[in-house]
């Protein structure tokens, strides 16, 4: 429409956003011409037909004056680059939720069954949440004891409701909502049993939880664990338990040292939902998934190796791999001591959603 009406949209952002991002945050007009451009869309390809025309629809031939499009047909490239670019406008939308008035407290949903149900909350507008950075509640950095009872007494107090209401998130939980409302996004999810979502959401939405809490951390230029609201899960444990420290945050260089960027992450994201086994799974679901894996891998390996060159880009892709494997074991350690200290008794009476988890 736009090269026929021969009208410049403006931009909404007014340039102060990339194209991507102002089109994924603003749907700007503009930038979406811009994008098909940078796709390959051809302008001498769109015409008017003058002429008779012979071509024929589901209708009868269409009469003198009407538009004619030449379809271009879609090359390896446009097709990656629509999936980015619906990746990174969910990922906009996840962040968005995140930093959003909606506040989920730990006794708000009782089962996975139930946090999977109905529509994805990232479709909803929320608002933006207000009076943010925080400070730490009374006692939160105070340490004592060993380094396990300083990161129980902190988990402790993240599943005490009265702790979070109004502007203050229970991040542990929260994250974890966020994360199963992100994989409620992708159509692929919803033509699983419902069994099939509850055993992929129960396995990966903590590793997802994890995988953006350190990407954002990243992102904002720290080499230590942050919240959207300022606060630092780990405030105060520097000093007193350094070895421990050392090890928590020592991920986050290994992440930085990647170089992932904004395309790789939205992929390498994407494939947590589609890695795990499904014991359970039909067979037409573990083809479903299977195949849905192997198109996203190939996306991620065609996209590195085209950002980092055919000498860097296939070690980059098997690293990136590693690095998912790693964070899933990672995960599954963290799961192991919240069982192996009794953390499930806490669960039991406050939060049943995260002991199924």
């Amino acid at each position: 429409r736009q090269v026929l009406s021969k009208n410049q949209q403006p931009c909404r952002s007014s340039g102060e956003l990339n194209t991507r991002e102002c089109y994924g945050r603003l749907t700007c007009r503009s930038c979406r011409f811009k994008l098909c451009l940078e796709s390959g869309m051809a302008m001498e390809n769109v015409l008017f037909n003058h002429g008779k025309s012979d071509r024929k629809a589901n209708n009868d031939a269409a009469n003198s004056g009407c538009l004619v499009v030449l379809p271009n047909p879609l090359s390896p490239e446009v097709v990656v680059d629509r999936v980015l670019l619906h990746l990174q406008r969910i990922e906009v939308a996840f962040e968005k939720l995140r930093s959003s008035k909606y506040n989920p407290l730990p006794n708000s949903v009782n089962s996975l069954t139930e946090a999977l149900s109905g529509h994805s909350k990232l479709s909803v507008e929320y608002g933006e949440m207000g009076g943010w950075p925080l400070d730490y509640t009374d006692g939160y950095t105070t340490t004592e004891g060993s380094f396990m009872d300083e990161i129980m007494k902190r988990f402790r107090s993240g599943l005490v409701v009265d702790h979070y209401t109004g502007n203050r998130k229970s991040w542990y939980y929260s994250n974890i909502i966020f994360a199963i409302e992100y994989f409620k996004t992708f159509n692929v999810f919803h033509h699983l049993s419902s069994n099939s979502r509850r055993v992929i959401a129960g396995k990966m939405a903590l590793v997802c939880a994890n995988l953006s809490n350190f990407c954002y951390s990243i992102k904002i230029g720290v080499d230590v664990l942050v919240n959207p609201d300022g606060t630092e899960p780990f405030e105060g444990m520097r000093n007193a338990y350094p070895r421990e420290f050392e090890g928590m945050t020592s991920f986050i260089r290994t992440l930085r040292a990647l170089d992932i960027d904004d395309n790789e992450y939205v992929l390498l994201k994407a494939l947590l939902i589609l890695s795990p086994s499904v014991d359970d799974a039909s067979s037409s679901e573990r083809a479903l998934l299977s195949n849905q894996s192997e198109s996203y891998n190939k996306m991620l390996f065609s996209y590195v190796t085209a950002r980092r060159g055919r000498r860097k880009g296939p070690k980059a892709y098997q690293e990136m791999l590693a690095m998912i494997g790693t964070l899933s074991h990672k995960t599954k350690i963290e799961k192991d001591i919240i069982v192996l200290y009794g953390a499930l008794r806490i669960f039991t009476e406050v939060c049943p959603l995260l002991e199924e988890i």
